[in-house]
């Protein structure tokens, strides 16, 4: 009877464990021993890295990695230097412009707290998309743009107590079904102006964040007044366009740009001359896709001629930057027919047996 009682115990362990798998994503060595973190499904080291507050070498080295780009599920990584965690913790999503001593405000805590927390080596550098954890206090508070769901309130409540329709609040925090939030969940509370925002800019918005190879960025301009907007991301000018006084601009994130954190800055000149720049740190994250290997007939080999790769470029090249101020379409996207997918965009491209230099292009 003992024996089938502890077998019972283990199998459910395990099972808590595979659904839940935040239970078993981070251990601690002991007193004195260095955290260890166990690679779960979709991780990479860079973002163990981020979330951890350490670097992909310092990981790296202190796990004996020989090879960075190989992580298994279930592997044990070494998080120099990284504290045991609390016992609650609450988490914040870093927006454009934020700083450490705002967001340690917000909550109620000392910036070195979260700073040493988060393990960060230069805490004056945040990034759009970074998640921070926070140390929950007694005494710590939700104020200014943030909301924590209590028991039994509905999403419908909270966006009525700020004004706010139930669809504007959903977008603003990315929630599928209203139905799905839990207390102690953290929600953003749109229209209010940061405090770190400089006059005109109202509220600048990002999405997705972290934003990954090969995605398309959105962004998002709100003035007080109406404004001249340019910006520049990837070393490339932003383009806006201006529908019902707010602004927009699509960015490309190439498919091989290197994971990483990049700048975002954008300039805002008013009707008098006045100009206001922004400047955003922004985490592009690896877009973890496949490897294949194409395997191309002689009849059909000069399609591999580095010339006519690179006529083709250049004729993209030519039409790539067009654009117009007005919109074109109103209906959303759609793929073009109904079909499997037998390679998707972004795949790693081999052609007969030579290196995973090209990719899928769509």
């Amino acid at each position: 009877m003992h024996k089938r009682v502890r077998y019972n115990w283990l199998l459910a362990i395990l099972v808590v464990g595979l659904l839940w798998p935040g239970i078993v994503s981070a251990q601690s060595g002991g007193p004195g021993q260095p955290m260890v973190h166990i690679v779960q499904r979709g991780d990479t080291l860079f973002s163990v890295a981020r979330q951890c507050g350490t670097t992909v070498d310092a990981i790296t080295y202190a796990s004996g990695i020989s090879d960075p780009r190989r992580l298994y599920v279930g592997q044990r990584l070494v998080i120099p230097g990284a504290v045991a965690a609390p016992a609650a913790w609450s988490f914040h999503w870093v927006r454009p412009g934020e700083t450490l001593k705002g967001i340690s405000s917000q909550y109620g805590l000392a910036w070195r707290t979260v700073a040493l927390a988060n393990q960060m080596v230069n805490p004056l550098l945040l990034s759009a998309g970074q998640v921070l954890q926070l140390p929950v206090e007694e005494e710590a508070f939700f104020g200014g743009a943030l909301h924590t769901v209590q028991p039994g309130e509905m999403l419908s409540q909270i966006a009525f107590h700020y004004d706010l329709s139930l669809w504007e609040l959903m977008e603003a925090n990315g929630v599928a079904n209203p139905a799905l939030v839990v207390p102690g969940q953290l929600l953003r509370i749109p229209g209010e102006r940061p405090d770190w925002m400089p006059s005109p800019f109202e509220e600048i918005v990002l999405d997705p964040l972290p934003v990954q190879q090969g995605e398309i960025l959105w962004i998002q301009v709100r003035t007080e007044e109406p404004v001249a907007l340019t910006g520049s991301l990837f070393d490339r000018p932003l383009q806006f366009t201006e529908e019902g006084g707010t602004y927009y601009a699509l960015a490309g994130v190439h498919a091989l740009a290197d994971p990483g954190l990049y700048e975002l800055t954008l300039m805002a000149v008013n009707a008098a001359g006045e100009a206001a720049a922004v400047s955003v740190g922004l985490v592009v994250e690896a877009g973890g896709y496949a490897y294949e290997r194409i395997d191309v007939p002689p009849s059909r080999s000069n399609l591999l001629d580095p010339a006519l790769v690179v006529e083709e470029e250049q004729r993209l090249e030519a039409v790539r930057y067009l654009f117009t101020p007005q919109r074109m379409w109103e209906a959303p996207f759609c793929h073009p027919v109904e079909a499997a997918i037998s390679s998707y965009f972004g795949t790693r491209r081999s052609y007969n047996g030579g290196p995973y230099s090209s990719y899928h292009t769509g």
